[in-house]
């Protein structure tokens, strides 16, 4: 559980939503049912909110990316060192 929380820690999660991969809850691979995991996806929402994402925003660019690209067209845009974007 401290793995897990350190790796959720390290990165900008949005929301977290769990998927339960088989019925009978076995473990691995072999454990993976697919229609029931693209069942709770469909009904989560998840293959139209990616869509949407995709259609709406298909390149996504952090502040500082977007403040080097866009930030001439503004006179009062900050100017000098904005850091790196991952």
């Amino acid at each position: 559980l401290d793995v897990l929380l350190a790796d959720l820690a390290r990165t900008d999660v949005q929301y977290v939503r769990c998927v339960k991969p088989n019925e009978a809850n076995r473990p691995g691979v072999d454990g993976f049912d697919r229609e029931p995991v693209a069942r709770q996806l469909r009904t989560a929402g998840i293959p139209d909110a990616v869509r949407v994402g995709r259609a709406a925003f298909p390149h996504r660019l952090g502040f500082e990316a977007l403040l080097r690209h866009f930030g001439p067209l503004d006179a009062d845009a900050p100017r000098g060192d904005v850091g790196e974007d991952g």
